[in-house]
């Protein structure tokens, strides 16, 4: 004969199985949101790096530095140019003033650096240098200061120009402009004729690039800035070359 489990015995045993699987569930999750978390961050792509062989060209001499000679001279004390409160539209007098306003690449890829942005007043020669490039060989050049014409030079046989500029009196900003008669390219840029500095040394680089399959010339305008005669000094140029691409 079976014995008979009293009602309150067996809904007290299937009460404490419920809260057994409950605290089995409560005790799992952790584990189950762990391994989701897992699964997660193991379908993230992940980035590989890869070593570029060595240069083929690291042995092959970069080139020669040469001395530039021709650079011009602009007076602006004696011409009577002096700065303006502000940066003026390139071509003022013309008011055409759709060509660049900073020292970068101008109209037809005409390129523009000023050595330094910020100079002084009253220095006849050597305040700051301007050099541009991508003039067509030998073109007539003209130089704007503020709209007005201050000379018409000749682009060298590369199409560089390179022009020695001394300041006059007064502060503000010299707005600088040079146009090819021949191309019709345009370029510029702006410097600050400032009564505090700080009046540093500086140094512009033209053209933008140049063309690694082939010969070429890169020119280093400086001014303000110290050269000594070799051993005393040196100077490393490097240039960057394209890797091809990986098959």
């Amino acid at each position: 004969m079976k014995k008979q489990i009293h009602p309150s015995i067996k809904a007290q045993i299937i009460r404490s199985a419920f809260i057994l699987l409950a605290f089995t569930a409560l005790a799992a999750l952790p584990f189950a949101l762990a391994q989701r978390q897992n699964s997660v961050k193991q379908s993230v792509p992940t980035f590989r790096g890869m070593t570029l062989p060595a240069s083929k060209h690291a042995s092959v001499p970069i080139g020669s530095i040469t001395p530039m000679e021709g650079d011009y001279l602009v007076d602006l004390a004696a011409l009577d140019i002096h700065p303006t409160a502000g940066p003026l539209p390139l071509r003022a007098l013309s008011g055409d003033a759709g060509s660049p306003n900073g020292a970068a690449m101008g109209t037809g890829k005409a390129f523009m650096g000023v050595t330094t942005e910020v100079v002084n007043q009253n220095i006849a020669t050597g305040a700051f240098g301007i050099l541009s490039s991508g003039w067509t060989a030998g073109e007539s050049v003209r130089l704007y200061f503020n709209g007005l014409l201050a000379a018409t030079f000749a682009a060298n046989a590369d199409g560089v120009v390179a022009v020695n500029v001394g300041t006059g009196a007064g502060f503000g900003y010299l707005s600088i402009e040079e146009i090819g008669l021949t191309s019709g390219k345009d370029t510029g840029g702006v410097v600050q004729v400032a009564p505090t500095g700080p009046y540093l040394p500086g140094v512009a680089g033209a053209p933008h690039a140049i063309n690694t399959t082939a010969a070429a010339h890169f020119y280093l305008y400086r001014h303000q800035l110290e050269i000594k005669t070799p051993p005393a000094c040196s100077l490393t140029a490097r240039r960057s070359i394209p890797q091809p691409a990986a098959p």
